[in-house]
């Protein structure tokens, strides 16, 4: 066995103990904020897995073989398909940022511009702000 297949067995275990651990916030009623952070932390957690499966422990429960059969239905394209849920994962992220502006500034704020909350897109004007909290030089 390599390395990264030995490291993926407690990886995996770990990452199905924390599933488990969000999947009860995921099935119980909660606030909005909640529930899109453990969406986002559960998709990452199924990506990590999914990936950890096909190439790790894949390869160590069935051989060699696996590699040739990996190659046979895409290879390394196949990770597009662990991808998808990052993606996912990101909008649910970025819709937990959402919730942290305030209410009355939401509507300025759309999802693709709320990392840059309070100061927008201008760098300039961050770097600014950022500059004279520090004692503007002094």
């Amino acid at each position: 066995m390599m390395w990264n297949e030995v490291m993926a067995i407690p990886a995996l275990i770990l990452c199905l103990w924390a599933l488990r651990g969000i999947a009860s916030i995921l099935w119980e009623s909660h606030e909005p904020p909640l529930r899109h952070l453990a969406w986002a932390a559960a998709l990452l957690i199924v990506a990590i897995l999914g990936r950890g499966v096909f190439w790790d422990l894949g390869g160590a429960v069935f051989g060699e073989g696996w590699r040739d059969f990996a190659r046979q239905i895409g290879g390394i394209e196949i990770n597009a398909l662990f991808y998808v849920p990052v993606i996912v994962a990101v909008w649910h992220f970025g819709k937990v940022l959402q919730f942290l502006i305030p209410d009355d500034e939401q509507h300025k704020w759309p999802l693709w511009k709320v990392p840059f909350y309070p100061y927008g897109l201008c760098l300039y004007r961050l770097s600014v702000v950022r500059w004279s909290r520090r004692g503007g030089g002094k």
